[in-house]
């Protein structure tokens, strides 16, 4: 495998595994295998998946009042489309660091919505 996967270069500060500073999340991933926290870099954002072939993060975007209570969110897609590849078939959590977008406040809660094709997580994060 060679480079990182295609995506958005608003995705910022990609890495596969957990990128230095970043830890596992404090509290176990819910059974979709999806989690987001902030970090001081943007927002972490988890998945379960092929240790070879990790999900990316391939779209970022602020939600103007998509939220619970008409609130603003952040909705994070990640697409684990490697093709051509062989993948190993393993649950490995793969961490991938993207900055906010703009406009989403960089101090308390945040509703997350992360996405991988038909699976949907939502996070609040602080």
């Amino acid at each position: 495998m060679s480079g990182r996967p295609p995506g958005p270069e608003r995705a910022v500060g990609l890495a596969a595994r957990l990128p230095r500073g970043v830890g596992l999340p404090e509290r176990p991933l819910p059974p979709s295998g999806l989690g987001a926290r902030r970090t001081a870099d943007g927002l972490a954002v988890t998945a379960l998946g092929s240790g070879t072939c990790p999900a990316y993060p391939v779209d970022v975007e602020l939600q103007r009042g998509a939220g619970v209570r008409g609130r603003d969110r952040v909705r994070v897609v990640l697409d684990d489309a490697h093709p051509g590849q062989p993948c190993t078939r393993d649950l490995v959590p793969t961490t991938h660091v993207v900055a906010l977008p703009e406009g989403a406040p960089a101090a308390g809660h945040l509703e997350v919505l992360v996405v991988l094709g038909p699976v949907e997580e939502v996070a609040v994060v602080h």
